[in-house]
């Protein structure tokens, strides 16, 4: 559900405005499912209401609902609102993308409110699998999870059981992130029972609430002797908890707390480049 249903080529300069869409499984403002060798590229979703129907479905986006395929320079305002879930209990909503594995997300960014009956909500994916790199995107929308796994950038990097060289690069989040188990300013959860992810040159400045597993950048990380790889993430130390929910804190050149108040998105992209050329 979304302008274009199944989509396996390229979509170019499309943009939607002031608009509603209410639909089931894999509902989105531009594209319900974005298949593997698709592009997606200067489409933006303006201040379009995007709302997953109540009952047995999942997965929606502010652009896309399912990406295999490449989403570059994309953008949503609008407010995504995902009322229905799984068996399992899942939603998967992201300002961006709902599910993503196998593709790549670059130059994106989320100012929309994303809210979640269910698990996975993230600012610019829900449910990141798979093969997927999501580099140079921001977050400025509240993201509320009422359920596990919420996050500024990405609520789940990888699902039980599955392996996964997902990768979150340059990304930046300034809203506040509000969920339950596993909620973190950047990444809600990073691996699963056998998964692992890389999260390198992030920052987060915004309020991050949950109940159990709550981290300044990373809310939980599962099997840790899977070789997650954290390096150069950065948290701003007035949000007042740790960097990594449970237990796990590295405040080391890898995970470290900063007094720095990053107040856009262009701002962080020149800091940490000076970081990186001083290190």
């Amino acid at each position: 559900n979304g302008i274009f249903g199944n989509v396996s080529n390229s979509i170019k300069n499309l943009t939607i405005e002031n608009s509603y869409i209410h639909g089931g499984t894999l509902t989105a403002g531009i594209v319900g499912a974005l298949r593997s060798g698709g592009t997606l590229e200067n489409c933006h979703n303006i201040n379009t209401t995007v709302t997953l129907r109540g009952g047995n479905f999942f997965t929606v986006g502010g652009i896309v609902g399912q990406a295999q395929g490449a989403v570059l320079s994309c953008s949503n305002t609008g407010k995504i609102v995902a009322n229905g879930k799984d068996a399992n209990g899942i939603s998967q909503a992201g300002g961006i993308v709902g599910l993503a594995g196998g593709s790549s997300i670059s130059d994106c960014y989320n100012t929309g409110t994303v809210e979640t009956d269910g698990s996975y909500a993230g600012g610019i994916a829900g449910n990141a699998y798979s093969n997927l790199k999501i580099s140079n995107c921001y977050n400025t929308g509240i993201i509320t999870g009422k359920d596990l796994n919420t996050g500024g950038i990405v609520g789940v990097m990888t699902s039980s059981g599955e392996v996964t060289n997902s990768q979150i690069e340059n990304c930046y989040n300034s809203a506040s992130i509000n969920g339950q188990a596993n909620t973190g300013g950047i990444v809600g959860l990073v691996g699963g029972t056998s998964g692992k992810g890389t999260v390198i040159q992030c920052y987060s400045k915004g309020e991050v609430t949950g109940t159990t597993c709550v981290g300044a950048v990373i809310g939980k990380q599962s099997n840790v002797t899977g070789g997650n790889t954290f390096k150069n993430l950065y948290y701003l130390d007035t949000v007042g908890i740790g960097a990594i929910g449970n237990g796990e804190d590295d405040e080391s050149n890898n995970i470290m707390s900063t007094t720095k108040n990053l107040t856009s998105f262009k701002q962080f992209l020149e800091w940490i480049q000076d970081k990186l050329t001083t290190l």
